[in-house]
């Protein structure tokens, strides 16, 4: 992302933001966080059905702001900072949608809670109050977080697949490996032409692993 794209990114934000009461500004930069760290672990993930059901859909096992918080911290997507100022975020955003009671940016939980949150690396005028140290803070973590995610897409750092299954070699000389070989094919060319659809089934996947042997012979 070059630096027009975030500067007007993060103006567009702001013009947003800056219309809101305190309320509203909680839930919406809770919500905006939870949307990107979904979109940041689809793009880094594995591009399969599993992956989306384990972040979209009712239910799912990282749909939630906390599950995906720390699966991106668990898989290095976002740094240890960042994993604490959205924890942060998180706890205060907690205590906005779950209170019936009139509540407060300035109530002394919630205000200690910001003033724990990080500076704003974009932004080089010290907020004046906790309004805009919130805005500020999460507004930047925000931009970071598009950031990465664009440069996983770019730089193709996605999740490599690292399972393995095992495949057992043939012991021997060359030659005997070869009449090994021989004798299992033999053992079920019948097998193959089954007419158990069980025993045909065995004698496929005993095929194809003596395919796979083959090219360690």
């Amino acid at each position: 992302m070059d630096k027009d794209n975030l500067f007007n990114d993060l103006n567009k934000l702001n013009g947003y933001l800056d219309s809101l009461d305190e309320r509203g500004l909680i839930l919406s930069l809770a919500a905006f966080s939870e949307d990107a760290l979904g979109k940041m672990l689809l793009t880094f993930m594995l591009d399969n059905k599993a992956s989306k059901e384990l972040i979209e859909g009712f239910n799912a096992p990282l749909g939630t702001f906390s599950s995906r918080i720390k699966a991106c911290f668990s898989l290095g997507l976002i740094t240890e900072g960042q994993y604490k100022d959205l924890e942060l975020l998180r706890k205060i955003r907690n205590k906005f949608s779950h209170s019936w009671e009139n509540i407060s940016i300035e109530d002394q939980d919630i205000s200690q809670q910001i003033k724990a949150l990080s500076f704003s690396r974009i932004d080089f005028e010290c907020p004046k109050d906790n309004y805009q140290k919130i805005k500020k803070s999460i507004s930047c973590l925000l931009i970071e977080i598009k950031i990465t995610t664009s440069q996983i897409k770019k730089k193709h750092l996605k999740a490599r697949l690292v399972g393995s299954n095992v495949n057992i070699g043939y012991s021997g000389k060359y030659e005997e490996q070869v009449n090994d070989i021989k004798k299992n094919i033999e053992s079920i060319k019948n097998d193959l032409t089954s007419h158990d659809k069980n025993i045909k089934s065995f004698a496929v996947h005993t095929a194809n692993l003596l395919i796979e042997r083959l090219s360690y012979v």
